[in-house]
């Protein structure tokens, strides 16, 4: 009886809580400290030179792997070639020149081609441009008007303090409740999200932070989590959200780092 009477507090306790995030906002979130700022991001590096801000990542708890190339190697001439998949990745930082060897079209700036295609796939990560070059690929942007297709620009004559004092400060979107709100909502700007359905994925992401900030839930967080992803997925799918976030959307393990739910589960 008294386990029951447990499951039944709990209950009712989880049901205040989604009602509290229902009126709560991420910027009310400031003082909840949920994840630290880098440990456990992964970050990919596409790098035709390779990249040696490797080992300062990784003292960082980052993980880091490099590509040398966007598409991977071949066997035969005429297959066709594929990219490396991506999807596992928190943060893409791809180079400008010469990482998407085949693909002519893109002149001296191939790598743009590259980044086109993280951007259309992969719609809620953070792609950082690395590159040597960065006015001309501002320049690009801004004839192309697609100020969207990356999120930051590193500049790789940067000294190295100068690359991690920037990278920190970029990782805080997956951090802090504000910045990564800020983050996720303007991805569902760019991909023409009604206001309803942003306000929707809101609720979630709050409620997944506020179960994150009471050690006491983790262990229903999962189950509770998952109920709240599918029914918003599936209030989404009702609703007229455009085909590029009903795609980028699509399938409870993104939906999930939307949420932050993977961090929000995970031991304190």
């Amino acid at each position: 009886m008294s386990l029951d009477l447990d499951y039944l507090k709990l209950k009712i306790e989880l049901f205040l809580l989604r009602k509290k995030a229902k009126k709560t906002f991420p910027e009310d979130l400031s003082n909840l400290t949920l994840w630290s700022q880098s440990t456990g991001l992964k970050v990919a590096v596409i790098d035709n030179d390779g990249f040696n801000l490797k080992t300062n990542l990784e003292s960082i708890g980052v993980s880091v792997t490099v590509f040398y190339d966007y598409f991977k190697p071949v066997s035969q001439r005429q297959e066709k070639r594929k990219p490396y998949p991506f999807s596992q990745y928190d943060i893409i930082l791809c180079d400008i020149n010469d990482v998407a060897s085949g693909n002519d079209g893109f002149g001296e700036l191939q790598g743009v081609g590259a980044i086109e295609a993280l951007r259309y796939n992969f719609p809620f990560k953070m792609i950082i441009a690395y590159t040597g070059n960065p006015a001309a690929l501002s320049r690009r942007i801004k004839k192309e008007k697609s100020s969207n297709l990356v999120d930051k620009i590193y500049d790789k004559q940067w000294a190295p303090e100068d690359f991690m004092e920037t990278f920190k400060e970029s990782s805080k979107s997956f951090s802090n409740p504000e910045a990564r709100w800020q983050f996720i909502r303007n991805r569902l700007t760019y991909l023409d999200a009604k206001e309803k359905e942003i306000d929707k994925i809101r609720e979630a992401f709050v409620y997944s932070c506020l179960l994150k900030g009471n050690p006491k839930f983790l262990l229903r967080a999962d189950a509770e989590l998952e109920n709240l992803t599918q029914s918003t997925l599936k209030f989404l799918q009702q609703g007229s959200m455009s085909d590029a976030l009903r795609s980028g959307l699509s399938g409870l393990g993104l939906i999930s780092d939307v949420f932050g739910i993977v961090a929000a589960i995970k031991g304190t």
